[in-house]
């Protein structure tokens, strides 16, 4: 995984989630990997959910499923699946 996605981590930590989503869209935009890119837009589902963006989570949710299979033990597919699980039970 590329340095940006790294730097986006730490601020994140240090509460600053517009530069670190920003980074991240930029990690995600330079990777060839599609595994790190799944891995991406996991992280940027959760900071996203925790923001209350719930047009963006579905977007990475979207993502995430267009590639993955249903019968793939993946921690992005399956933290995906439970996110929209959560959404739909509370009507987001």
């Amino acid at each position: 995984m590329n340095r940006k996605f790294n730097k986006a981590l730490y601020l994140l930590d240090q509460g600053k989630y517009g530069e670190g989503l920003e980074l991240f869209e930029t990690a995600f935009e330079q990777e060839d990997n599609l595994l790190w890119k799944l891995e991406i837009k996991s992280c940027m589902m959760e900071v996203l959910y925790e923001m209350e963006e719930f047009d963006k989570v579905r977007e990475c949710i979207d993502f995430i499923l267009r590639n993955t299979d249903e019968y793939d033990d993946s921690r992005p597919r399956e933290f995906a699946e439970d996110i929209l699980e959560e959404m739909n039970q509370v009507g987001r």
